[in-house]
C-alpha cells in the first residue's frame, strides 16, 4: 500500500533535502575532490542519493546539484572517476532531468541545457581519463545514454554510437587527424592495434564521446523539450573544435517504425473471418497487411463461464475444441 504524503510532509522533506544539499555544497570544497579519487566518489554518491526523488527536489536544489556535480565532475577529468561513480552520477543527470527545472513544460532554457551537456561531457572525459587507446566505457540511465571512446590508429575508423543500438556515425578522417594531431599511416594502424600506450612522436590517441539526453531544449525557437544527441571530439582531456573538413559527418539514426495507432482520429478496424482448419494462416483486410494464425485457440467470454474454441485439424473433422469440426468465426481488430 502506497499512503500519499500530505503537503506539509512534502514540504518539510524538501526543506531537509534543501539542507542537506546546503551541507554537501560547503563540505565538497573543503574536502580536495579535485585531487582525491575518494572524495569525488563520496561526494557524487552524497549528490545521487540527495537527487533520487525528483518530486522532493526544489529548483534551488536542482541548481545546487547540477553546479556540484559539474565542478566536481569536471575536476576529476584528470584522475578520472570509476564505474560505478560513473554510473551514480547518470542516475543524478537521469533524476534531474526528470526534475522540475528540465521537464516542468515552462520556456525554454537554452543555458540550463547547455550546462547540463557540458557536465555530462566532463563526464565522459573522466570515465575515459586512465584509458589506453581502443578501450570505451559506457552508462546507461532512463534519462541519459552515454559513451566514451578513446581512439587510437588501430582504431580510429570505428563506428560510434550507443550501447543500445539507436544509430551510428563514423567520424570522418579529416577530424580525426584534426583533432589527433596528424594523419595515421599503415605502420601506425598496425602498432595502434598491436599495443596500448603511446610512444613518443606518435598521432594523440583521439576520445569521442555519443550522449542522449531527454527533455533538454535544441534551441531558445523551439519550446518543446525532447531528446538532444550530442558528439563531441577531444584530444588530451579537452573538446577540440575542427573546422574546414573535407568530408562531412553523417550521422546514421535509426528510427522506430511508425505506430498508425498513434496518428490523430485512429479508429481501429474490425474484420471477420473464418477459420476451416489450424494449417490455415488467414491475410486479414486490413488497411495494412495482417495476417492470422489458425492454429491459435479462440477464447470467448459468455454469461455461462469462458470458452475455448479451436479450429479442426482439418476440415469438418471433430476434435477436442470442435466437437463437431465446425469451422471458427475469428474477429481481427486492426
Amino acid at each position: 500500500t502506497v499512503i500519499e504524503k500530505t503537503p506539509e510532509q512534502l514540504a518539510a522533506e524538501q526543506a531537509l533535502i534543501d539542507n542537506l544539499f546546503a551541507a554537501t555544497i560547503a563540505a565538497a570544497g573543503q574536502v580536495g575532490t579535485g585531487t582525491s579519487a575518494a572524495a569525488t566518489s563520496q561526494v557524487l554518491s552524497t549528490v545521487s542519493t540527495l537527487s533520487a526523488n525528483p518530486e522532493t527536489l526544489s529548483e534551488d536544489s536542482q541548481s545546487g546539484a547540477l553546479g556540484l556535480m559539474s565542478s566536481v565532475v569536471g575536476g576529476a577529468s584528470e584522475q578520472g572517476i570509476d564505474p560505478d561513480t560513473a554510473a551514480s552520477t547518470a542516475s543524478t543527470v537521469s533524476s534531474l532531468l526528470d526534475a522540475s527545472l528540465f521537464s516542468g513544460g515552462g520556456d525554454a532554457d537554452t543555458e540550463l541545457g547547455g550546462q547540463m551537456a557540458g557536465t555530462v561531457g566532463g563526464l565522459a572525459t573522466a570515465m575515459i581519463a586512465k584509458a589506453y587507446g581502443g578501450q570505451s566505457q559506457s552508462v546507461v540511465s532512463d534519462n541519459l545514454e552515454l559513451t566514451a571512446f578513446r581512439t587510437d590508429c588501430g582504431t580510429r575508423d570505428s563506428a560510434f554510437g550507443l550501447s543500445t543500438g539507436g544509430g551510428v556515425t563514423g567520424m570522418p578522417a579529416s577530424a580525426m587527424d584534426s583533432a589527433g594531431g596528424g594523419s595515421c599511416d599503415a605502420a601506425a594502424r598496425r602498432r595502434g592495434r598491436t599495443r596500448r600506450r603511446l610512444q613518443d612522436d606518435d598521432i594523440a590517441d583521439v576520445d569521442v564521446k555519443v550522449a542522449q539526453l531527454k527533455n533538454v531544449y535544441a534551441s531558445e525557437s523551439d519550446s518543446t523539450n525532447s531528446d538532444l544527441v550530442q558528439i563531441e571530439m577531444g584530444a588530451g582531456g579537452s573538446t577540440v573544435k575542427v573546422d574546414g573538413l573535407d568530408e562531412p559527418i553523417v550521422l546514421v539514426i535509426g528510427f522506430e517504425a511508425y505506430d498508425r495507432t498513434l496518428a490523430p482520429g485512429f479508429e481501429p478496424e474490425k474484420v471477420i473471418d473464418t477459420c476451416y482448419n489450424r494449417s490455415q494462416i488467414l491475410n486479414v483486410n486490413c488497411s495494412v497487411p495482417t495476417t492470422f494464425n489458425c492454429s491459435v485457440p479462440q477464447f470467448v467470454e459468455t454469461q455461462y463461464g469462458n470458452k475455448t474454441l479451436l479450429a479442426p485439424k482439418k476440415t469438418g473433422e471433430p476434435c477436442p475444441g470442435s466437437p463437431k469440426g465446425e469451422p471458427v468465426a475469428v474477429t481481427v481488430t486492426c
